[in-house]
């Protein structure tokens, strides 16, 4: 409308970037917040507007799967905090926090460890221990122990942040599910997997009765418990798990959608370990082979993901012509 103040359309598609975001449409979230920094970012780079966009927008970019962009605007916001507000504002402790989880999504586990160190006891002297800004930096750490080898001290630490967010949150609360999520991977990684089989059921339930089967959160939830089955050795468990999901979302979403892919790349790789090659043969055509025949370098952030799950479940397996080949898959 003609007289509407221009920063309060901007404030209303910033918050429509955070409900897309929270709703799972990253590519839609994404969209909105590089908008709204543009025109931010013209009329005062350095506005409190301005730097609240560029930390939602760097969350945006690693939503996507865009590490090194998301790394990139955190390390601009926080040059720009801490010489305006001072090292120890929890703006900037934030930033510092955020630039630690990049790091630590693109494996660079050295560089982070001391950054999230720093935070945390930053944090709980400023804000205290069960601030979820202190909680979210710990479950970080965690995260980075679990990653870089140590999943007995991050077994342990993350427990704490679960214990606490259900006390200050309640259990199914989204940052408490997502603690419990992280608890149930860690819980994996070590290799106790009958807890980490009730944990991620558990996590899935809830996240399929509160957001829905095709929320990003479900889906990660979905492929966690699948993982636990393959780990145990029941295949068929984890075929049953992701069977039903990849038909629901292909028919709404189509066969291009990135969640669509990223769970057929999965289904691709237990249907190949069990011998099925009626059935993997056509997971491959339709789902795989096209992503996989595209440029890596030219592919939109959304889709590197299922690059990365289809790559991963290819690797080793014998070319499949048909649903008829009696190509033998090795395991």
């Amino acid at each position: 409308m003609d007289g509407v103040d221009p920063d309060r359309v901007l404030t209303l598609r910033n918050n429509l970037g955070i409900t897309l975001a929270r709703l799972g449409e990253g590519a839609a979230a994404l969209a909105e917040f590089e908008q709204v920094y543009e025109a931010r970012r013209r009329v005062n780079p350095e506005s409190e507007g301005t730097l609240s966009t560029m930390t939602n927008l760097s969350a945006a970019r690693a939503m996507n799967g865009d590490f090194e962009g998301a790394l990139a605007l955190q390390r601009a916001s926080y040059a720009i905090r801490l010489r305006t507000a001072g090292a120890e504002h929890p703006a900037t402790l934030n930033d510092i926090s955020n630039i630690a989880s990049s790091l630590v999504d693109l494996g660079r586990f050295d560089e982070a460890r001391p950054l999230l160190e720093q935070v945390i006891d930053a944090r709980r002297r400023v804000l205290g221990p069960e601030h979820f800004q202190t909680l979210r930096s710990t479950q970080n750490l965690a995260a980075l122990l679990d990653r870089s080898g140590h999943g007995a001290d991050a077994v342990d630490l993350q427990r704490q942040v679960l214990e606490a967010r259900r006390r200050t949150l309640g259990a199914e609360h989204p940052d408490t599910l997502k603690s419990e999520d992280v608890y149930c991977s860690i819980l994996k990684n070590i290799g106790r997997l009958d807890e980490a089989r009730s944990c991620a059921a558990g996590v899935y339930a809830a996240r399929q009765r509160l957001l829905g089967n095709g929320h990003p959160d479900t889906l990660r939830s979905a492929a966690l418990l699948a993982e636990v089955e393959r780990l145990d050795g029941d295949a068929a468990a984890a075929i049953g798990v992701l069977d039903p999901l990849l038909t629901e979302l292909r028919a709404a979403r189509g066969d291009a959608d990135p969640e669509v892919v990223f769970l057929a790349a999965r289904l691709y790789g237990l249907r190949r370990s069990e011998g099925d090659l009626a059935a993997a043969g056509p997971l491959r055509q339709t789902f795989l082979d096209p992503l996989l025949a595209r440029d890596a370098a030219g592919l939109p952030a959304s889709l590197r993901r299922a690059r990365k799950a289809a790559e991963e479940a290819v690797q080793d397996a014998p070319t499949i012509r048909g649903s008829g080949s009696s190509t033998t898959p090795k395991r």
